[in-house]
């Protein structure tokens, strides 16, 4: 059906086949859940900072609605903008647009499209836009020169690979470029992302490297990417149209920053109560422990939003709650032109 864009990193994930799974013991099933974190881990020493921030910012509203946890919906089209190991979850000839005013005349679209190409089969296109706004240019004795515009446009490819059976790796290649007045930087950004669905329990382990890449040209010096690596956990209800996940954000970074482990983990959750309606909720708890306030009842840093399908058309709603700044409210459209392409 229909969302918004992508990017991120794949290692590995693994269904056992149904008459194979007979003889396969579930100690051999934990043996590969080891070997997918050992992989996960090995880039651990990773780190980065400083430049292009925004590669981290949600993109559309569904994103938004679960604080950039796509393991939470990885059946979704659109799953594969946190996590380009998704993408064979994807529908063909989806196509979803997203247009978010924010605060102070700051401005930022999006567009997903899926196909299916002869070489890389299903693939996923994202462009991803942001204006921030006329600002005033001034010297450093404050006169006025007139105004300018920072901007950013992102565009990226995400495909992925099976090396095994049902053992996906996801990768996106970003073309990233910015802008601030008179100065301009550009380069190229890669994601890699990877899952592993563990039989029919209704687990699901996610790891995600986001930023992996470099400045071609830079502003006025060389700054690294906002390079994250993420874990995440999410386990489907057996009888309950429930989803509840647990994700750990910026493991790369842990060793440079300060406060609790908990303000690392992003934790969410979808209600699927039929076929059209699918409701989420999460919280990021290192940024509401910032946003919130003292005494009462703060729902700061809680987010949420819904997602409607009639046919071949979606809307997706999703509200941040950003405390003293009041909210974020977000709204997407989607439609799969599959019918419309094959008339």
């Amino acid at each position: 059906m229909c969302q918004l864009w992508a990017f991120p990193f794949p290692l590995l994930s693994h269904n056992i086949s149904p008459n194979f799974a007979e003889t396969v013991s579930t100690g051999f099933q934990m043996t590969r859940i080891a070997l997918f974190f050992i992989l996960v881990f090995s880039p651990l020493t990773l780190s980065a900072q400083e430049t292009w921030q925004f590669l981290n910012l949600p993109v559309n509203a569904k994103q938004s609605a679960v604080s950039g946890s796509t393991g939470i919906y990885s059946r979704e089209s659109d799953a594969f903008t946190g996590n380009p190991s998704f993408i064979g979850n994807a529908s063909a000839n989806d196509l979803i647009l997203s247009y978010t005013s924010h605060l102070a005349g700051i401005k930022s679209g999006s567009s997903i499209f899926v196909t299916d190409l002869p070489y890389t089969g299903r693939t996923g296109f994202t462009v991803l836009y942001n204006n921030y706004g006329a600002l005033t240019r001034t010297d450093v004795l404050g006169n006025i020169h007139g105004d300018f515009t920072p901007s950013d446009l992102v565009i990226g490819a995400t495909m992925s690979y099976d090396i095994a059976d049902s053992i996906p790796l996801g990768a996106t290649i970003k073309w990233v470029s910015s802008s601030i007045d008179t100065y301009s930087s550009y380069g190229l950004s890669f994601d890699f992302g990877s899952r592993y669905y563990l039989g029919d329990t209704g687990w699901l382990f996610t790891s995600v490297l986001k930023n992996v890449g470099k400045q071609l040209k830079v502003y006025r010096i060389k700054e690294s990417l906002p390079t994250l690596l993420n874990i995440g956990a999410f386990k489907t209800l057996k009888y309950i149209p429930l989803t509840l996940g647990v994700e750990v954000e910026g493991l790369n970074n842990y060793a440079d920053k300060k406060g609790s482990p908990v303000d690392y983990l992003v934790v969410s959750g979808m209600m699927k109560p039929n076929q059209s309606l699918t409701l989420f909720v999460s919280s990021y708890l290192g940024q509401r422990n910032k946003l919130k306030t003292k005494g009462g009842i703060d729902l700061s840093g809680i987010n949420f939003g819904g997602s409607l399908k009639l046919k071949s058309f979606s809307i997706t709603y999703a509200y941040s709650n950003m405390g003293i700044i009041e909210g974020i409210h977000r709204i997407d459209f989607g439609i799969n032109i599959g019918k419309y392409l094959s008339n």
